[in-house]
């Protein structure tokens, strides 16, 4: 039984410290990548209800998994049952995405009966050790861009606002980002709230005034499966963090964005060169972390 990187295929044969380091310094990361690294398996691996005996020759089972599974099946996974080793398909707060059952069961991880498989406690055990390094926080550069598109795909689903706020450009918000756009990829909503849109002028001033700090992303960290990736951002004695969905997703829209941070419960600024007060494209709210779970670099 060898090892090979499901990624890019790179064969280890049974050095599977150096497969893992490869795995964990070459692909680590979120969403898709973070998917693809969680899946990794050993070869000749195989699933309990697809295409048993038809081509376990032809694939390695890990590559099949990775083109059936996604990061939010993987979510709903570790949330089985250890005692029963069960997992509750009907669950709406466990399957937050509907179709997530039937890919489970698609690819073996789990039985029609949501009984977790031995290929499936495996994929858990996978999880488990990689959260373990995760929740302490790892440098944003070990970790691969994440998927721009994840902040409207992937639960949990926000609602998106759009406010006119003068000109041709509007704001747009789900109220943990305001990012100014003449369009959006999406269907938004008037803001309900109309006395804060009477306001917004008002509001945008009371946001860019006061002083700044540059602050730049230093370490990723995912506390739990169940709970967002964080981005911190830090700079001069602040340290600062923000879902990582936003994170990327200003990254795809804004070149050459930089983020400046009012404090830590202050709202952060995104700007574009020459990075003045004006050039502000977006805000976006910090998400409050409690001192015990932050990175032990930080504290």
């Amino acid at each position: 039984m060898g090892f090979k990187c499901p990624i890019c295929f790179k064969d280890f044969g049974t050095q599977k410290d150096k497969w893992s380091e490869h795995i964990k310094s070459e692909h680590l990361g979120l969403g898709e990548d973070i998917k693809n690294w969680l899946l990794a398996t050993c070869e000749g691996e195989q699933g309990t209800e697809v295409d048993q005996g038809k081509d376990n020759n032809e694939k390695e089972w890990g590559v099949k998994l990775k083109s059936i599974v996604e990061y939010q099946d993987l979510v709903a996974l570790s949330q089985y049952d250890k005692e029963s080793e069960k997992l509750d398909l009907n669950s709406w707060e466990i399957m937050e995405d509907a179709t997530s059952r039937d890919r489970l069961v698609k690819s073996g991880l789990v039985t029609s009966g949501g009984l977790v498989t031995p290929l499936g406690l495996k994929q858990i055990k996978a999880m488990e050790d990689s959260l373990k390094e995760l929740s302490k926080g790892i440098a944003f550069e070990r970790r691969t861009k994440g998927d721009p598109k994840a902040i409207f795909e992937r639960p949990p689903i926000r609602k998106w606002y759009h406010i006119n706020a003068g000109g041709s450009k509007r704001l747009y918000t789900d109220d943990n980002l305001a990012i100014f756009m003449s369009k959006f990829p999406i269907k938004t909503l008037p803001y309900p709230n109309a006395k804060f849109v009477m306001d917004i002028k008002s509001w945008l001033r009371e946001w860019m005034e006061g002083s700044v700090v540059e602050v730049t992303p230093t370490l990723y960290q995912l506390i739990s499966f169940t709970s967002p990736g964080l981005v911190w951002l830090t700079g001069k004695e602040l340290s600062v963090a923000i879902q990582d969905r936003y994170c990327y997703y200003l990254q795809d829209k804004l070149w050459n964005l930089k983020f400046f941070s009012k404090g830590e419960d202050g709202i952060i600024h995104v700007r574009t060169p020459p990075y003045k007060r004006k050039d502000t494209k977006a805000f976006v709210m910090p998400f409050a972390v409690s001192d015990r779970l932050k990175p032990e670099a930080l504290k």
